[in-house]
């Protein structure tokens, strides 16, 4: 939709747009290559759904016809939905969703959506989360083989790492009941990471000392 004024007055119109996508190298002149709409489909972006179409280009002189292709529609920076083509995504869209959702792992996929401008300017389309998901993880399988393939390394875990450091599963959860409990527990440990050998032992040996041992108890099956 675009804003056009007539008699002084502005009304919306319906123009077709095309797709921006890069041209493939060709001898002739670009002055005479005849550019139009070629198939629609379904765009979705950071800024939302567009309405878009394929550009069709013509050379005047030798009759040479050329619409994109999928490799050439994946080195534009987009990522197609299926095999029809009927919907094609900005990778930067999963490059968001795939940020968001490290900073906040509670984040759906709908809420993500919902963020998206669709409704700004007159867009009334719908996108479809499904689609969504499954574009967005067959992406993520690809850029997962690509990295294997350069040797690259998207991320350092501290707890695989050679320099390993001691990580706590539980604890955000933790931090959350501390905090909601506002109680203040002297810890057990004053180590920062692990406790020193010597320390450990003597806790080891006052516990054993003070916890009476019941033959057969707390065992698993026949083991004793």
């Amino acid at each position: 939709m675009s804003l056009v004024k007539t008699n002084d007055m502005f009304t919306l119109r319906h123009q077709d747009r095309l797709l921006p996508t890069g041209r493939r190298s060709h001898s002739c002149n670009p002055e005479g290559v005849t550019e139009s709409i070629g198939r629609p489909f379904i765009f979705v972006c950071i800024n939302g759904r567009y309405d878009l179409h394929l550009p069709k280009r013509v050379c005047n002189t030798c009759h040479y016809e050329w619409t994109p292709e999928w490799g050439d529609l994946i080195r534009s920076g987009y990522w197609t939905a299926s095999v029809n083509g009927d919907t094609l995504y900005s990778t930067d869209v999963f490059k968001s969703f795939e940020d968001l959702n490290t900073v906040e792992p509670g984040l759906s996929r709908q809420a993500f959506l919902q963020m998206l401008r669709t409704q700004h300017y007159g867009r009334t389309g719908k996108i479809h989360g499904d689609v969504f998901q499954r574009s967005f993880l067959e992406y993520m399988a690809c850029q997962y083989e690509c990295q294997k393939m350069t040797c690259e390394e998207p991320f350092s875990c501290p707890a695989c790492t050679p320099k390993m450091l001691a990580v706590s599963v539980d604890g955000n959860r933790k931090q959350y009941r501390f905090r909601q409990s506002q109680r203040i527990d002297e810890p057990l440990f004053k180590g920062p990471f692990i406790m020193e050998d010597a320390a450990v032992t003597d806790f080891v040996d006052k516990v054993r000392t003070n916890v009476k041992c019941t033959p057969g108890k707390g065992t698993c099956g026949t083991s004793q």
